[in-house]
């Protein structure tokens, strides 16, 4: 599944760099046209980026899943940019990470892009 990424100060793109997956900036398209699975940073008191929003508002409907990274500081608006985003475009969130991820983050990222990439695969062949 496609993932696409916003990352303000780079630790969204870090922590993607990480897992091995494919993925590419919201950036370099206009728009989607498949589905995607989005991550990004918080910023502010819990919100979402104005490129995101605004990228969302043309490719919503393409919009699978979400995870977001923050700083815990923020205590309850900690990545709280998936939860916006999620109950926007009634999506589940699959993971949140703090700042750059850990390994332990990586592992457990990558295991809920592969397990929600085949539960949506099987939902393809139901239909």
């Amino acid at each position: 599944m496609l993932i696409l990424y916003e990352s303000m100060t780079g630790n969204v793109k870090r922590f993607l760099s990480k897992t091995g997956l494919t993925y590419q900036p919201i950036s370099s398209l206009d728009q989607a046209d498949r589905p995607f699975i989005l991550v990004t940073n918080t910023i502010g008191f819990g919100d979402a980026p104005d490129s995101v929003k605004q990228f969302l508002a043309r490719s919503g409907r393409f919009l699978r899943a979400v995870a977001a990274s923050g700083n815990r500081n923020w205590g309850r608006n900690f990545a709280h940019a998936a939860d916006v985003i999620a109950a926007t475009y009634h999506v589940p969130i699959l993971y949140k990470f703090e700042l750059g991820g850990t390994v332990s983050d990586v592992i457990n990222f990558r295991e809920r892009v592969s397990a929600f990439a085949e539960r949506s695969d099987q939902a393809k062949v139901l239909r």
